[in-house]
């Protein structure tokens, strides 16, 4: 099982700070994201325009890294500051 933690836009649009997900071994990023947007279109949009960082075990990685069973992924908005 993957949990993936959920902030700002993403957090608001599903009303979920995190989501659990069953994998298979050797699945990657990308694959979790599709199966993201097809359980929850909400999300689709920001996925489709490129507007979400994603973290693997806290470091930020890119769509085609693997996953395991008992990692931790967060998904977030890109930020700016000044």
């Amino acid at each position: 099982m993957v949990v993936i933690k959920l902030f700002a836009g993403f957090r608001e649009r599903t009303k979920k700070e995190k989501i659990e997900i069953e994998i298979k071994e050797e699945t990657t990023i990308d694959e979790i994201i599709t199966q993201l947007k097809k359980e929850l279109p909400e999300l689709k949009t920001f996925f489709e325009s490129k507007t979400a960082i994603i973290a693997l075990n806290q470091e930020v990685t890119t769509s085609e890294t693997k996953v395991k069973n008992e990692d931790e992924i967060a998904i977030f908005p890109p930020v700016s500051g000044g």
